[in-house]
């Protein structure tokens, strides 16, 4: 392979790691955004459903209880989400890594 050759596809080999760190980032931002739009929809449903209910007899705290768990189980799986973007992102990096450590021995032995 000529060094040419072999600059064309590290070149490559670094626009589509670039490509595709880029589009888990979004992803992730995505999914940031969704979470945050979710809390605060939840909370302008809790006020309502307080101030709709003032006068209510049922309870409050049942209502407030299962909404808790509701965010909690949001932001958990949010979390894991998470981690699992942080674990596609180590191993695009290690790809990479290989891919141009194969590329660079390739031009040792030519």
């Amino acid at each position: 392979m000529s060094p040419e050759e072999q600059k064309k596809k590290q070149r490559q080999a670094t626009e589509q790691y670039e490509q595709e760190k880029r589009a888990l980032q979004q992803t992730q931002k995505k999914m940031e955004e969704e979470v945050d739009r979710f809390k605060k929809d939840t909370e302008k449903l809790m006020d309502k459903v307080l101030y709709l209910t003032k006068n209510d007899s049922w309870d409050k705290r049942v209502f407030y209880r299962q909404m808790e768990e509701s965010q909690a189980t949001i932001q958990s799986e949010n979390r894991r989400f998470t981690q699992k973007v942080e674990e596609k992102q180590i191993e695009l990096k290690r790809t990479y890594q290989r891919d141009i450590e194969k590329i660079d021995q390739t031009e040792g032995t030519t």
